[in-house]
C-alpha cells in the first residue's frame, strides 16, 4: 500500500467513527432538566416537547424531563440548579438570563 493510500484509508476511518457512533441508538432514557426563574409551563415548552417528539423522543417514555421553578424567587435558582446537577440531567434548559447565570 503506497502511502497516499494509507493516508486517505485513515482519514476516511477517522471520519466514518464519529457518523457510527452518532448512528447507534442508546436504550438509557435521557433527562432533561428545565431551570426558570418563572413556570416552566407554557406554549414554548410544549412546542419544545412537540419538538422532541418529531425527533423521536417521548416524554415519560424514552426521555424524562425534570422542571424546576423558581417562582420569581430569583433567591432559589442556584439551589434549583444544584439540585438538577445532583439528579445526573443530561442536559440543562434554562430560561432566562438569571437561570443560566445561577450557576456561575
Amino acid at each position: 500500500m503506497n502511502r497516499s493510500r494509507f493516508i486517505l484509508t485513515i482519514s476516511g476511518a477517522l471520519v466514518a467513527v464519529p457518523m457510527v457512533t452518532r448512528a447507534q441508538v442508546s436504550t438509557r432514557p435521557r433527562r432533561i432538566g428545565v431551570l426558570s426563574p418563572g413556570p416552566v409551563a407554557g406554549e414554548e415548552f410544549e412546542e419544545c416537547l412537540a419538538e422532541l417528539k418529531t425527533l423521536g423522543w417521548t416524554p415519560g417514555e424514552n426521555i424524562f424531563v425534570e422542571p424546576r421553578s423558581a417562582a420569581a424567587e430569583l433567591s432559589q435558582l442556584r439551589l434549583l440548579a444544584d439540585e438538577l446537577v445532583a439528579l445526573k440531567v443530561d442536559a440543562i434548559v434554562t430560561y432566562g438570563t438569571e437561570a443560566t447565570a445561577s450557576r456561575q
